[in-house]
C-alpha cells in the first residue's frame, strides 16, 4: 500500500496559480492527487527581494520511494522552468518539497545534489508550510513531530505573533482578470441572486437577464465584490431541477453579469457538477456546494 506522502508548492514567478495547476497535472503522472490545501501568500524569506510567494500543499499517495520521487519532483519543477543550479533561494516559478512520506525518515540522503530530509526540517519555522498543512489535517502523520513538537504547536506559536494572518493570508487569485481576494484579514461583502421561481428572499424576481444584470449593478454599486448566482431553490418541499435546466437559468445572467462587471468575482450556488463546470468556462471562480477549484483551493 502507498504511503500518504505531503508535498508542498511555492511560486513566485509568472502566473503563481497557473504553475501550481500544471505542476499538479505532471505529479498526476506518477502519483494519485489525493486532496490539496487552500492557497496562502507570503513573503520571501531569506532573501526578501523578490515578489511575494503563494503556497499550497497536497496530499497524494504513490509507490515510488523517496529519492524516486524527489527525481520527479525536480523533472517537474525543471519542465516548469525552474533553473535548479540557481543560488539558493532565488526566485522561481515553482518549488516542490516533500514534507512528510508517511511514516518515514530521512536523514542526509544525497541525491543529485540535492540533500534529502524528511520530515522536512524548515516546516517548524514557515507558516506558509504549517496553515496549508492544517488544511490536510487528516493526512499529517501520527507523528508529525518535527523538531520535537507537532504541527498546532507550530502553528499557534506563529499565531500569537501574527493573530490576523497579516503575513500569511488565505488567498483566492485570478490573474486573468487581475483579480485577488485575502481572505483572514479583511471581511468581502457578496451579493445574493437568485435565478428562481420560489426561493426565500426574491424568488421570481430576477429570473431574466435584465432585472438580474440590473440586480448586479445596485451589488456592485453597494459595495460588493463577490455575486453569487444561484438557479435551485433549496427551500424546503421546492421541486428539485434537472442540471439543464438550472443551467438555463444562471449561464445567461453569469455572461452578461461578467461582460458588465470584467474583474467581479462571481461565484455559482449549485449542488450538480456539470452546472458548477459550465459556470467555470464562464469565468465563475467560485462553486458553492461543490469542491472549490483552483482559485480557491487547489
Amino acid at each position: 500500500m502507498s504511503a500518504r506522502i505531503l508535498i508542498g508548492l511555492g511560486s513566485n514567478q509568472g502566473d503563481r496559480v497557473g504553475n501550481f495547476r500544471k505542476a499538479l497535472n505532471e505529479i498526476a503522472a506518477f502519483a494519485r492527487i489525493k486532496k490539496t490545501s487552500f492557497i496562502y501568500k507570503s513573503k520571501a524569506m531569506y532573501e526578501e527581494n523578490q515578489p511575494d510567494f503563494y503556497n499550497a500543499v497536497c496530499w497524494i499517495h504513490t509507490q515510488l520511494r523517496p529519492p524516486d520521487l524527489l527525481r520527479k519532483l525536480k523533472d517537474v519543477e525543471s519542465s516548469l522552468g525552474r533553473d535548479l543550479y540557481a543560488p539558493p533561494n532565488s526566485p522561481r516559478p515553482i518549488d516542490l518539497d516533500i514534507l512528510y512520506y508517511g511514516s518515514t525518515r530521512v536523514k542526509n540522503r544525497l541525491h543529485d545534489r540535492q540533500t534529502l530530509f524528511i520530515p522536512h526540517p524548515g516546516i517548524p519555522e514557515r507558516p506558509f508550510v504549517l496553515r496549508p498543512l492544517k488544511d490536510l489535517d487528516e493526512a499529517i502523520p501520527a507523528f508529525a513531530d518535527t523538531a520535537s513538537k507537532g504541527v498546532t504547536f507550530w502553528l499557534d506559536r506563529h499565531r500569537q505573533r501574527d493573530p490576523l494572518w497579516t503575513n500569511c493570508p488565505r488567498v483566492a487569485s485570478i490573474p486573468k482578470r487581475d483579480l485577488e481576494l485575502v481572505w483572514d484579514n479583511r471581511t468581502y461583502s457578496m451579493g445574493i441572486l437568485n435565478a428562481t421561481a420560489d426561493s426565500f428572499s426574491d424568488g421570481g424576481v430576477y429570473t431574466d437577464v435584465e432585472s438580474a444584470l440590473a440586480r448586479a449593478e445596485e451589488f456592485v454599486a453597494a459595495g460588493c465584490q463577490i455575486l453569487d448566482i444561484g438557479g435551485q431553490s433549496t427551500r424546503p418541499g421546492a421541486e428539485e431541477i434537472d442540471p439543464d435546466t438550472e443551467s438555463k437559468r444562471v449561464l445567461p445572467i453569469i455572461r452578461a453579469i461578467r461582460q458588465r462587471f470584467p474583474k467581479v468575482a462571481i461565484s455559482i450556488d449549485t449542488f450538480w457538477s456539470v452546472v458548477a463546470d459550465r459556470a467555470v468556462r464562464r469565468h465563475v471562480w467560485m462553486s458553492y456546494k461543490t469542491t472549490p477549484i483552483i482559485c480557491s483551493r487547489l
